[in-house]
């Protein structure tokens, strides 16, 4: 770690204004010459950071064009919404031990005995189309 003294921290400075613009590398080479301590590029910008002296641009940095999103125009081909799938009921409310791996979950009432809904599940998901829609705000099925 570096103690910055004034000593150095005026040398800093004089470096950092010098017209030849030396690098953050650079200053921290010739300060380290100088006062015998190590000092690293990273703290040589730390130190400018604290000290808030101003940003130097990257030589031979050159401008990133500006994209101007009103020149493009993405045509999109109007696409027939296909209807929901209506979900199979089984056997309407089920208790927890009818229950098997492709049957919705989703709970009705808070008092025993417990019922779920017992329709057909989405692919790899807990609940029936009509239950999904209504957990999950942003949720539409992939047949879409």
């Amino acid at each position: 770690m570096v103690v910055w003294t004034q000593p150095i921290v005026n040398r800093f400075l004089q470096l950092f204004a010098d017209p030849s613009e030396y690098r953050y590398g650079e200053i921290a080479e010739k300060l380290s010459a100088e006062f015998g301590v190590t000092i690293t590029k990273n703290a040589a910008i730390g130190i400018g950071k604290r000290l808030d002296v101003p940003q130097r641009k990257k030589p031979g940095a050159a401008r990133k064009p500006e994209i101007r999103l009103e020149h493009r125009h993405l045509v999109v081909p109007p696409v027939a919404p296909k209807p929901w799938p209506r979900p199979r009921i089984l056997a309407g409310r089920l208790r927890i031990d009818q229950l098997s791996h492709d049957t919705c979950r989703w709970p009705f009432g808070d008092r025993s005995p417990f019922l779920f809904c017992g329709a057909i599940t989405v692919e790899s998901k807990p609940y029936c189309v009509e239950h999904m829609k209504t957990s999950c705000v942003r949720w539409q099925p992939s047949s879409i």
